[in-house]
């Protein structure tokens, strides 16, 4: 073989080679990294189909709607402890049951809603005078029509009840194991209740309250015209108590705070109303401290409060809200002042504390910020909370749901009934 002909068959053997090497199937080391990476709880995470972005590299947008229930979890993992607590109740302690859940819907002021193929019906409805119930089936319906379509495909069909009266499901009428039914509050000693987001994480129109993303919204722009140094150093709570006090929180509130320098603490009536009553949600983030009473049973007003970069002062409730348990009273993650009690005795003493304290008030504010306007008391933790219920709930009921005679929320919403006539 002479020079020249081995020359060209060791160019050819190089071409070869190297067409080899160029053919050969791309890695793609990212995906591999990114489908491999552990959870808190070292499991391998089975990313959605928008959750294949690094998780360093997604920024929590607390206004989001669309997030998926892996994402949920993932940026929103301590929302669900009332729903765990719920779940965990009627799966070791009761079983629940097709005819416990028409035992809750029959009770007073309680709306009996289905989940069928992801889609909402109205089977029963009680408002009991007011736009509650409207409001939470505004609210899931809202859930199930934002919801990503894998979610949307793995949702359980369900059936659950709605109570909106201020004390959910009266206790002498639950009996011994209680109704499942999901509340406004639970009672601390309820445990068969859930309690949701409640009505007025939609609208609270009557008293002209406004719907929580405007209450949000003018909440945060009013803060960032008003930085804390401007606020108004003083207490401040207004609200009704004859007839709604029927533990004396709001008459001892009043009580300890007359006559104090820090206090801008006073009554109203709703049916005499004064101008500039009420005041409009977000304007009471003008205040450096902000006081939270319950009233009937529990008070609506801390999810607006909270919004607010202000120190939120309460005193120990017995009524429990879905986000109650991320209430932290004391220790580096403090985001609310809690009184020692009983009501409101030791008021003055906690006030004076703050104002000599402003390194504390603002690290408190500050948590309290992180913690709920930013994360969970925002929109997209709302949707949250309700795509976990509904999957959890759905997931421990073992019989058809049958749709048959309730009305779709779209008819609903039309004709505001779940029976009517042709005309």
């Amino acid at each position: 073989m002479t020079y020249q002909s081995r020359r060209y068959i060791k160019i050819l053997v190089l071409m070869l080679v190297i067409l080899a090497i160029v053919s050969m199937p791309k890695i793609n080391r990212t995906a591999v990294k990114l489908s491999e990476e552990p959870t808190e709880t070292g499991q391998l995470l089975q990313r959605s189909p928008r959750s294949l972005k690094d998780r360093n590299q997604f920024h929590f947008d607390p206004e989001d709607l669309t997030l998926d229930r892996m994402q949920c979890r993932t940026y929103l993992p301590q929302l669900y402890m009332e729903i765990e607590r719920g779940i965990r109740f009627w799966t070791t302690e009761v079983n629940i049951t097709a005819a416990a859940i028409e035992s809750a819907g029959a009770q007073p002021f309680c709306s009996t809603l289905q989940v069928r193929d992801a889609k909402l019906y109205v089977k029963t409805y009680n408002p009991g005078g007011t736009t509650r119930a409207k409001a939470i089936i505004q609210q899931v319906a809202s859930v199930l029509h934002s919801m990503p379509i894998h979610d949307k495909r793995s949702l359980p069909d369900s059936e659950f009840v709605v109570c909106v009266a201020d004390d959910g499901v009266h206790r002498e009428q639950a009996g011994r194991n209680g109704l499942p039914a999901f509340v406004l509050a639970r009672h601390r000693d309820d445990r068969s209740t859930i309690a949701i987001p409640e009505f007025g994480f939609y609208s609270w129109a009557e008293p002209k309250v406004g719907a929580f993303h405007h209450v949000r919204a003018n909440a945060i722009n009013f803060d960032q015209t008003h930085p804390w140094h401007s606020k108004i150093p003083r207490a401040f709570w207004k609200g009704a108590v004859n007839g709604i006090d029927p533990a004396g929180v709001r008459a001892n509130l009043l009580s300890v705070s007359n006559g104090k320098v820090w206090s801008e603490i006073s009554t109203m009536s709703w049916n005499r109303l004064k101008p500039g009553e009420p005041l409009p949600m977000w304007e009471h983030c003008k205040y450096k401290y902000l006081v939270h009473a319950e009233g009937v049973t529990y008070s609506g007003r801390l999810k607006y409060l909270l919004q607010c970069a202000s120190v939120i002062i309460m005193h120990k409730p017995d009524w429990i809200q879905h986000f109650h348990h991320l209430l932290v009273t004391s220790g580096d993650n403090q985001n609310v002042v809690q009184i020692a009690g009983p009501a409101f005795t030791g008021l003055g003493s906690s006030v004076e504390s703050l104002l000599d304290d402003d390194e504390l008030a603002c690290k408190i504010v500050r948590n309290a910020v992180s913690q709920f306007r930013d994360k969970y008391l925002s929109p997209a933790a709302t949707e949250c909370y309700w795509r976990e219920l509904l999957h959890s709930w759905g997931s421990i009921q073992y019989w058809n749901v049958s749709v048959s005679g309730s009305a779709s929320v779209e008819d609903f919403n039309l004709m505001n009934t779940v029976t009517w006539n042709i005309r």
